[in-house]
């Protein structure tokens, strides 16, 4: 049933939808009696993601047309699993309201406070407000959100009236000791305009708890461990729908474990992410979904089992993490079946951990063997400096990753660098990207090029300009981030105009200069203020050929010691004279089974600047090779693929043909299109105009071939691109 028929079928159901909450209220008041004995020696606590009540949303919508309402949105088993644990926690990243005003920015979920009562059916013992929709309706919906929950009796952690509430632990007590939960988000502050999006609490202000600088989030987890006896602290945090774990989110962590945390649950990525054991203590980078929205991702339930015994001087232990698989699907969230699936989803989770964790056939995690013995040395050998909480945070940690990566030389190539590189020219959306940014610690945020229209072709990019204070070679410096975004909308048209200028003797891929220009020029101010800075270059794809050339304009500017230009996937740039400048601080990862790198082509003359770093990949489908091959035979020079037009009913030439240039700007549009719709309808319809004479004929057998078995080698092709494959490939080569 679609959305618009269960809008319909709404008002006609709402009698029955009363009686069936009237039931679900008297369920409720059972359920909520749950309590834990206090001599109880061993508990488990439960952990789920995101869920979501709002009724405009289809997830919400489904389940109002059930008779067991909420209940029913699950298989059997997880219903009861929940209500069985002692302790269960979940996201809550909705507002409880009828009142407010939406606020700047893309998606809002409310729901009537009347709904609160799920979340006793389900055996809720406390909620998460630490994240970025709780402020979706402003001021009015998250007081009465606070209010909603104080009168169901959940309570609520990581927001509040102002910021003493908002960072106050809640503290669960059994068998006369004390487990701490705090809570803190990273997502959604500001949009890219500078909007307030998710308003940050203060002294005397409402809001979540920010935890962008994470000092004050590492000072609450500390106070909280003299407090109580064991910490949980969740974080919302990290890419979306990006399930590996970013090296920023592995250090912020291990700044936690180190303030005083136990464990670690995270959230906000809308897919599941990795688990590891940092000192022995479980990190779930993120629980993702587990009840949002629909579409169809693999998601779970966490579970800790910890000893705590009566005595005061015996510490809470951990006796066992485990997850409990299940898949968010067709509106409703279950347990898999069988065994194979079950299996998958844990073995997709390992992968997702870096090979940190193994998971048994009945869910229990464990660090594997390898992971123990590089812990146990790595302590052995830097136990006083890793233990010392007094020590300098612009030392230590997550502040100093980048002086770390930076190599002495900006001339030397630096594998971590070039890691870091391919984390942040990974981030595509204004909001992931500002989160990444301040994540890693960069301030005085500039971004530009985001509001830019689908359907805009012009020879620009977006990025993102951040600043940061390291320590580097002795000194302290400031470090300016440079990310430029890869293609977006209608930039596929900008990409296959190389010299929009037409002239024969240009020496640049003009297309990919004017939006290097356009962000030099864009910068100026910002570096201005900033007195002999490090500036740190990075892009994937199109991002990759503007941040190419960015490093050029950069190294005329400022000494080129101080510059350091990294790319990945980088289309060629220059050619004849220009091709001689010396660049060497500038690094381009290379994919030799990705195709995009092969273009502008090397037959016409084009090559990178600086130094081009070719990772051996293991799986050669040739497939890059052969496009290029095709594409090379339609236009042997530049000349050719803006002047000859090929005939598309014969062979030869013709003036009703297509030149090579034109094609390319169809299948921009096909690309354009599957970016924002997955359809292939565009490249169907290149196909049917080319006959088998044509010259043009090739590069219909090519497309054709590669969206046979419903785009199976396009898929493969385009994997090749992805910035996950070049990390996959720089991880193997290191």
């Amino acid at each position: 049933m679609d959305k618009e028929m269960l809008n319909r079928k709404k008002n006609e159901w709402r009698p029955l939808l009363r009686g069936c909450l009237c039931l679900g209220l008297l369920l409720a008041a059972v359920i909520s009696a749950k309590a834990v004995s206090a001599d109880m020696e061993e508990i488990r606590i439960g952990f789920a993601g995101d869920i979501n009540f709002d009724e405009n949303w289809a997830t919400t919508q489904y389940m109002d047309t059930l008779e067991d309402g909420i209940s029913g949105v699950f298989s059997d088993q997880l219903p009861e699993l929940m209500n069985g644990f002692d302790f269960f926690m979940l996201n809550n990243e909705f507002t409880y309201s009828t009142r407010g005003e939406e606020v700047p920015k893309s998606y809002h979920f409310r729901a009537d406070p009347s709904r609160v009562e799920n979340l006793k059916i389900l055996g809720t013992d406390l909620v998460l407000l630490a994240n970025n929709h709780v402020y979706d309706y402003g001021e009015d919906a998250m007081l009465d959100t606070f209010e909603t929950l104080e009168q169901a009796g959940i309570p609520y952690v990581g927001a509040g009236r102002n910021l003493e509430e908002a960072e106050k632990p809640y503290i669960y007590e059994v068998n006369g000791r004390k487990i701490a939960f705090v809570a803190a988000t990273q997502a959604e502050m500001y949009n890219a305009s500078g909007v307030i999006e998710t308003q940050g609490a203060s002294e005397d202000r409402m809001g979540v708890f920010e935890c962008y600088d994470p000092e004050a989030f590492l000072e609450v987890i500390a106070a909280a461990a003299e407090e109580a006896d064991y910490v949980i602290a969740s974080i919302h945090w990290g890419m979306e729908y990006e399930p590996m774990y970013y090296d920023s989110q592995e250090e912020l962590a291990k700044r936690m474990i180190q303030a005083g945390a136990d464990a670690i649950i995270g959230t906000h990525t809308h897919c599941l992410q990795g688990v590891e054991f940092i000192d022995g203590k479980p990190v779930f980078y993120s629980l993702g979904n587990f009840w949002f929205n629909e579409k169809t991702l693999d998601t779970g339930i966490a579970e800790l089992t910890l000893k705590v015994p009566d005595a005061s001087d015996e510490p809470i232990e951990l006796l066992q993490t485990k997850f409990y698989p299940c898949v968010q699907s067709e509106l409703r969230t279950v347990m898999p079946e069988s065994e194979e699936e079950r299996r998958k989803i844990f073995d997709d989770l390992e992968e997702w951990s870096k090979g940190k964790v193994v998971i048994s056939d009945d869910g229990v995690i464990a660090e594997t063997e390898a992971v123990k013995r590089d812990m146990n040395a790595e302590l052995s050998e830097t136990e006083e400096a890793k233990r010392d909480m007094n020590a300098d945070p612009s030392e230590t940690g997550a502040a100093e990753a980048f002086a770390s990566a930076l190599p002495e030389s900006s001339s030397e190539f630096s594998a971590e660098l070039a890691e870091q590189a391919l984390t942040f020219s990974a981030a595509y959306s204004a909001e992931s990207t500002e989160q990444l940014f301040r994540t890693a610690g960069f301030t005085d945020l500039m971004q530009k090029g985001y509001s830019k229209s689908a359907d805009d072709p012009s020879h620009t990019c977006a990025f993102t300009a951040g600043r940061k204070e390291i320590a580097y070679k002795g000194e302290q410096r400031t470090l300016v981030l440079l990310q430029i975004r890869g293609t977006s909308g209608a930039e596929w048209y900008s990409n296959f105009d190389t010299v929009p200028s037409g002239s024969e003797d240009a020496v640049f891929a003009e297309s990919f200069l004017i939006a290097a220009e356009a962000v030099f020029e864009e910068v100026q101010d910002y570096l201005a203020e900033i007195d002999s800075p490090l500036i740190f270059i990075c892009g994937h794809s199109r991002g990759a050929a503007c941040a190419n050339l960015l490093g050029m304009l950069m190294d005329a500017q400022f000494p080129e010691k101080d510059v350091f230009c990294y790319t990945s996937a980088t289309p060629a740039t220059v050619r004849g004279a220009a091709a001689e400048l010396l660049c060497g601080n500038i690094f381009n990862l290379i994919n030799p089974e990705d195709l995009v790198p092969k273009l502008p082509l090397a037959a016409w003359g084009f090559k990178r600047l600086g130094t081009d770093i070719v990772l051996e990949n293991d799986q050669t489908s040739h497939l890059a090779a052969r496009a290029e091959e095709v594409f090379e035979e339609m236009a042997p020079d530049l000349t050719a693929y803006y002047g000859t037009r090929h005939s598309i009913t014969s062979a030869g030439t013709s003036d009703e043909g297509l030149t090579g240039y034109e094609v390319m700007q169809l299948l921009a549009g096909a690309l354009a299109e599957m970016t924002e719709t997955s359809s292939g309808s565009e490249i169907s319809g290149i196909l049917s105009m080319i006959s088998k004479e044509s010259d043009l004929y090739p590069m219909a057998l090519l497309l054709e071939e590669l969206m046979e078995n419903e785009g199976e080698k396009a898929g493969e092709l385009l994997t090749q691109h992805l910035p996950e494959e070049y990390v996959r490939l720089l991880s193997a080569a290191s």
